[in-house]
C-alpha cells in the first residue's frame, strides 16, 4: 500500500528487519511495544488506522 521496502520499515520503525521478517513468516509474535513502534512507523508514512465498525478494523491511506 505504502510502497515501503522491508529495509525502510525497519529503519523507520527501528525494529531490526529479521524481526520483522519473523513477524511476516509468523515465526514469532510481535511484543506490544513493537506493535507500537510499528504503528508509529505506519502512521507517519501516510496510514490511518480505522476503528472496528462492526465488519473488522481496517485502515486507509490519509489525503494529502
Amino acid at each position: 500500500m505504502l510502497g515501503l521496502t522491508l529495509e525502510e520499515l525497519a529503519k523507520a520503525s527501528s525494529v531490526s528487519d529479521r524481526t520483522i521478517m519473523n513477524f511476516e513468516n509468523e515465526l514469532r509474535s510481535p511484543h506490544e511495544g513493537t506493535l507500537k513502534l510499528l504503528r508509529i512507523a505506519f502512521e507517519e508514512a501516510g496510514i490511518t488506522f480505522l476503528p472496528d465498525d462492526g465488519q473488522g478494523e481496517g485502515l486507509r491511506l490519509k489525503k494529502t
